[in-house]
């Protein structure tokens, strides 16, 4: 069970407040601080991060048009699409695309030394935008013909 709220976080002496926004989401909140004092001895998993649009998925979405290129591309040249997708989000890191980072935030690199791209699941819009920006870059450069969805 996960809850994920935005909020306004407030100092207080010793630590940190966060409420959640009164209705649904206390509630949701609730259930799960029962459920890890019922099954995991009060223990729960807590992230911090700055707040984001996330990345549209689902038809006609960014999520759909990226990993669509994607797989035109990966048809057109024979490789494996998610070695498509790795590369672009790698090659995407040079306009401003998030790293794949380890928990001390140096980046994860991969077997021969280069950089690697975040998975796009955590992608905010203007992130994914990047990845779609890149995506029709790389097809340009292999004369990769790209067709956009008109919907």
């Amino acid at each position: 069970m996960k809850v994920s709220y935005v909020t306004h976080v407030q100092e207080l002496t010793g630590g940190l407040k966060a409420d959640p926004p009164r209705g649904t989401a206390k509630d949701l909140r609730d259930a799960v601080l029962a459920e890890c004092a019922k099954k995991h001895n009060n223990y729960v998993a807590v992230t911090f991060s700055t707040p984001h649009r996330p990345r549209s998925t689902g038809p006609h979405s960014q999520s759909a048009h990226f990993n669509g290129h994607c797989q035109t591309i990966s048809e057109e040249t024979g490789q494996p699409m998610e070695d498509v997708r790795k590369y672009v989000k790698a090659r995407a890191v040079s306009r401003g695309y998030p790293m794949l980072t380890d928990i001390n935030g140096s980046p994860i690199l991969d077997l021969w030394g280069n950089v690697q791209g975040a998975s796009e699941a955590d992608a905010s819009v203007e992130e994914c935008k990047l990845l779609i920006e890149e995506v029709h870059q790389l097809a340009s450069e292999i004369d990769c013909v790209l067709v956009e969805d008109a919907a």
